[in-house]
Parts: C-alpha cells; structure tokens; sequence
C-alpha cells in the first residue's frame, strides 16, 4: 500500500492481500483538493458480471456481501471522481459508476495475458448486468444478487472489449484519455 502524488494527481496502489483501509483514507484525506485520483490494486471494485462478481477490492471473499468497508471507500472515491484500474478479470472493460449526491468511479480493467496471433475479431462475451450468466448466479446464489444490487442500479455503463494488451492513459489538464 502507496501512494504517489504526480503534480495535481494522486496515484493510490493498494495491496492485493491486504488492501489497508485506514491508509487509503487517511491519503485521501490528506489531499483533499487533488486533480485526479487514480486507485490501482489487482482486484477490480466495481463488480464484473462475468463468473465471480463478488470478487472485489474490500469484499468478503467467503461470503458475496457488501462491507462497510467497501461502501465508505466508494463514497470517497466517487467523490472525487475516481479512475480505478485493476486486472483480475482477464478481461478489458470500462465500468461507469455515477450516484447522484455520491460522485462517479470510472474502472478500467485489462487483461494482458496471451492472446493468439490467429484471431481475427474480437471476443465479445455476454457479461451485461442482465446476462443469462449472471442472473444464473444470482439465481444460485441469493447473496450473489443482493450483492450485485448495490451496484447494478448505479452502473451506466458497462462494456467488455479488445483483445489482451496494454492500454495507455492520457492525462490533459482536466481530461483523461484511455
């Protein structure tokens, strides 16, 4: 667990064994009036409908419920309008989260695992928040879907793309590219 502040930007890399909490806020609130906060650890937050959705950054890894944890470091980062980025999923995917009154989260996932020089288009999984895959989950699972409603109703976009890689990140004044 670090922290890095580049100019008017904060960059926090959280552990993947042991995310630390307190730290994590107590850099957020130490720079409160920061440009753009980054948040990157392995584990994505906002939750992936593919396979284990409740696989998350804070999250109870043996029961699929939302922690108090995880719900005041949403607020903090959506506050600020965080951009966070993960791996985990062996995927690409760009995840908007907005609440009124709570901010937004932009989450960018990607995967650079191999990929095979044969393939001519891209995959394009069917992992929606109204997937068959998920609603099969959360049909399994009750916890699963309770869980995967304290997110769905404030997740505007979610998309699966590409192929493995890298992706690159453009900071522009007030501006992000990705």
């Amino acid at each position: 667990n670090y922290a890095v502040e580049h100019g008017p930007d904060l960059f926090l890399f959280l552990d993947l064994q042991v995310p630390d909490f307190e730290f994590a806020k107590k850099t957020l609130e130490a720079h409160p009036n920061i440009r753009h906060l980054f948040v990157i650890n392995h584990l994505p937050f906002i939750p992936n409908p593919g396979g284990r959705p409740a696989w998350t950054l804070f999250h109870n890894r043996q029961q699929p419920v939302v922690t108090e944890k995880q719900l005041e470091f949403r607020k903090m980062v959506a506050k600020r309008n965080g951009i966070m980025l993960a791996g985990h999923i062996h995927a690409n995917s760009l995840s908007d989260y907005k609440k009124e009154g709570e901010g937004r989260i932009t989450q960018i996932t990607i995967s650079s695992m191999g990929s095979s020089k044969k393939r001519t288009e891209f995959p394009k999984p069917n992992t929606s928040y109204s997937s068959a895959v998920l609603k099969a989950l959360e049909l399994a699972d009750p916890k699963v879907a309770k869980y995967m409603e304290e997110f769905r109703p404030y997740v505007v976009k979610h998309e699966r793309f590409g192929d493995s890689g890298y992706g690159i990140i453009k900071i522009n004044g007030e501006h992000v590219t990705f």
